[in-house]
């Protein structure tokens, strides 16, 4: 028997009817090291793994706190382990009372997107508490993206500005349409008539020329890419970006029942997008996928 917050269950877990066998498996590997741990556990039903366990008092080994909670992740897989799966040690706060080890949650090199395994250790180094966001995945086909983070990054500007409502209306009857994206989304005036068109868009390219005519098209952007060259044929696309404020790195993002999809989280700068969140764009088809809250501590 288990105790579940203040309800008694039994370790044996059902197999729900119609479920990926799987499923069942790997819930049922995830009980039978529960039991050998004991505590109180808090495992919602749609949940493959538990999401807290406290009420512990497991002793450790190592040098330092961050190895005494990695030897305890690693002798219990089933509750944190997976194949392709590896931690990633985040950081360690220490407290007048205990020491937090956080670590990061990534699928064959990439970060899961919200998944991290904290530890709780006691001043004497035993294992008191885990709390734990990391969820096996089963079902990702490819880690390779068809997008870029530059491609990313435009998508995400894109939905910002049809979402606020700036850019997206047509010009008034009449009225000369604004020729810079300054023009449609921070309310600068177009150019005067008679005035040279301008061949940059501020969004785009923070103000670089387009080539000549016959010259190569650059393949990226001061803005897109910080003028670095991009990648000679074969090589791997950079899966990160950091340029002018926009910030975009290429991420699991986790779903129910262990599938997952591919994406880029996306940064805009405040000047831009005054809310603190991530931007999710789908990394093969470039969809927007949506946003959520970021605290400005980890939106760097």
């Amino acid at each position: 028997m288990l105790r579940y917050g203040w309800l008694f269950v039994s370790l044996a877990v059902p197999v729900v009817a119609g479920a990926a066998p799987d499923r069942a498996r790997l819930r049922q590997a995830a009980a039978r090291e529960l039991s050998a741990l004991g505590g109180v556990a808090a495992w919602p039903a749609h949940r493959l793994r538990p999401t807290m366990i406290r009420g512990l008092a497991i002793e450790t080994r190592g040098v330092d706190d961050a190895e005494r909670a990695r030897g305890f992740l690693s002798r219990h897989p089933g509750l944190y382990g997976g194949s392709g799966s590896t931690l990633a040690l985040r950081d360690v706060q220490a407290t007048h009372t205990s020491r937090i080890v956080r670590f990061e949650h990534r699928h064959r090199g990439l970060p899961v997107f919200g998944a991290t395994v904290v530890v709780v250790l006691d001043r004497g180094g035993r294992v008191r508490a885990v709390s734990s966001e990391m969820e096996p995945i089963t079902k990702l086909s490819s880690v390779d993206p068809r997008i870029t983070a530059v491609e990313a990054v435009r998508a995400a500007q894109r939905q910002l500005l049809r979402a606020e409502g700036r850019g997206e209306a047509p010009p008034r009857a009449g009225a000369e349409r604004p020729r810079t994206l300054r023009a449609e989304g921070r309310g600068e005036a177009p150019p005067r008539a008679g005035a040279e068109r301008p061949r940059t868009l501020r969004a785009e390219g923070r103000g670089e020329a387009p080539p000549r005519a016959g010259a190569e098209r650059p393949r990226t952007l001061r803005a897109e890419g910080r003028g670095e060259a991009p990648p000679r044929a074969g090589a791997e696309r950079p899966r990160t970006l950091r340029a002018d404020g926009a910030w975009a790195r290429l991420g699991v993002l986790p779903g129910a029942g262990g599938a997952a999809r591919l994406v880029y989280r996306v940064a805009l700068p405040l000047t831009m997008d005054r809310r603190v969140r991530w931007h999710l764009v789908d990394a093969a088809t470039g969809a927007y996928v949506g946003w959520r809250r970021a605290t400005p501590e980890v939106r760097r």
